[in-house]
């Protein structure tokens, strides 16, 4: 009973410490404690979005500053700029932040992307991708054959760049999807970037489009 009393009153002691220290100062400290749990990729993530979209707002804030109408006051302008995916980003780091630091949620992360605020896709119309294919027809470069490679077979970037050729097998026309390229970190001299492996049973196999007719 001791030693779980002592133990509540160190946790308290943390907490008071951090909700009296600013956001920023938190919210890396939170960062650094929780980076063992995610990928590289995904520490990156956060810790851009801290940088770009949260920390120019409350830099110079509190931890117990941060009430419903700081938060709310943020996602009013972030919500017209941002995607769905992103400002759901946003929420989770704040709540991780707040929870670190307070062990409560003061505030209720409700921002999300209406129906009606969401931009319509820009895809290419039936002339534009022509003209593309005419482009690429012309050049015979890794580009030219990585653009119509996604074209056609829907790949994503990071799975590109990490194709090598023994995922390509001519002879049955398949192509398989084995790595992709994940970021691992970065610094003021550029970004860092490892290949990784695909999880277990998850790679893909496929033949490309045929484009012949286009």
């Amino acid at each position: 009973l001791q030693k779980n009393n002592y133990e509540k009153a160190i946790s308290l002691k943390n907490t008071q410490v951090l909700s009296n220290a600013l956001f920023s100062d938190a919210a890396y400290s939170w960062l650094l404690n929780s980076a063992r749990h995610w990928k590289p990729a995904t520490y990156m993530k956060y810790k851009n979005c801290l940088d770009k979209y949260i920390l120019p707002q409350w830099k110079k804030l509190y931890v117990r500053e941060i009430q419903q109408g700081t938060y709310d006051r943020l996602m009013e302008g972030l919500l017209q700029q941002l995607s769905g995916s992103s400002i759901q980003t946003i929420n989770t780091i704040i709540r991780g932040i707040l929870k670190y630091t307070l062990n409560c949620l003061p505030v209720k992360c409700t921002g999300k992307v209406s129906e009606h605020a969401k931009c319509p896709l820009d895809i290419l119309s039936d002339n534009e991708s022509c003209k593309l294919l005419t482009y690429l027809d012309s050049r015979n470069d890794l580009i030219s054959i990585g653009i119509r490679l996604a074209l056609f077979s829907g790949i994503r970037l990071g799975e590109l760049c990490a194709l090598t050729w023994a995922d390509v097998d001519l002879e049955e026309q398949v192509l398989h999807i084995r790595h992709t390229l994940q970021l691992a970190g970065g610094s003021e001299n550029g970004f860092i970037y490892r290949i990784a492996e695909k999880q277990t049973g998850t790679f893909d196999s496929f033949t490309p489009a045929d484009d012949s007719d286009s």
